[in-house]
């Protein structure tokens, strides 16, 4: 059990530390983008390739996290 506690915690403090720089860049990009209106269609688009680009690689750390926490 304290070795499961152990690892679901460091998940926990990765995932707080990637949260924290995914909050400072959308920040950052919304203060250029709002301030830049010319922007906004060319962000929207890079954002949307992106997005496809990360759902394979969040299903599969998904599947990881399952796999290695989850086991019953």
């Amino acid at each position: 059990m304290r070795e499961c506690s152990g690892l679901a915690f460091e998940h926990l403090s990765a995932l707080h530390a990637s949260l924290t720089a995914e909050m400072t860049d959308t920040a950052a990009l919304s203060f250029i983008v709002l301030n830049n209106p010319g922007l906004l269609r060319r962000y929207r688009l890079a954002l949307a390739g992106e997005v496809r680009l990360a759902k394979p690689l969040v299903a599969i750390a998904m599947q990881a996290y399952r796999n290695e926490v989850m086991v019953p």
